[in-house]
């Protein structure tokens, strides 16, 4: 069992929000969420060990019954490790979400800056410009499908490649021109 020795006291304020933050702002065994404390998994005294694989966020009381290995708790090392294993997957798995959302908005933004960029360099006029504008709103339209996809490819834990893929087939070209 961890042994409380003070230091977990002692964590500046940035390295406690970044484990608030790996437990969602709460206790990573109960989610209690008005206060907390950084616990080391690994008593530090032992190990030494003050790296963040080796802490996790948790409520005063789950951090008191974890370092004190009180027989009647069920706060045992495997759970607290297993939370944290918990908590690092579901972190994973928002920031996939976050970075493929990010790619598709990055992607559609260089797809419609690449159509201004046409816009400019060819003129405006008549029929052209009418191309360019309804395949800027076909693409427009086309987003909540490929946000979709993007939350599909992240909850698969998969990269945006298919989406990406996707986005690059909506990109509007001159009539008879290939892709």
């Amino acid at each position: 069992m961890a042994v409380h020795d003070g230091t977990a006291s002692s964590h500046s304020g940035r390295h406690q929000e970044g484990h608030q933050g790996g437990s969602h702002h709460g206790c990573a065994i109960c989610g209690y969420q008005d206060n907390g404390e950084i616990a080391h998994i690994e008593a530090v005294a032992d190990t030494l060990n003050n790296s963040p694989d080796n802490l996790i966020f948790l409520c005063p009381n789950h951090h008191t019954k974890y370092d004190l290995g009180k027989p009647s708790s069920n706060i045992t090392p495997e759970v607290v490790r297993a939370a944290k294993l918990m908590k690092r997957s579901t972190r994973q798995r928002i920031m996939r979400h976050e970075a493929n959302a990010t790619k598709l908005f990055l992607g559609v933004t260089s797809l419609l800056k690449g159509i201004e960029q046409k816009l400019k360099k060819e003129g405006t006029s008549g029929d052209l410009a009418q191309v360019y504008m309804t395949e800027t709103r076909s693409l427009m339209e086309r987003m909540p499908d490929l946000i979709a996809n993007a939350s599909e490819a992240a909850t698969a834990d998969k990269d945006l490649g298919e989406v990406g893929a996707a986005i690059v087939q909506q990109i509007p070209v001159r009539a008879g021109a290939a892709r």
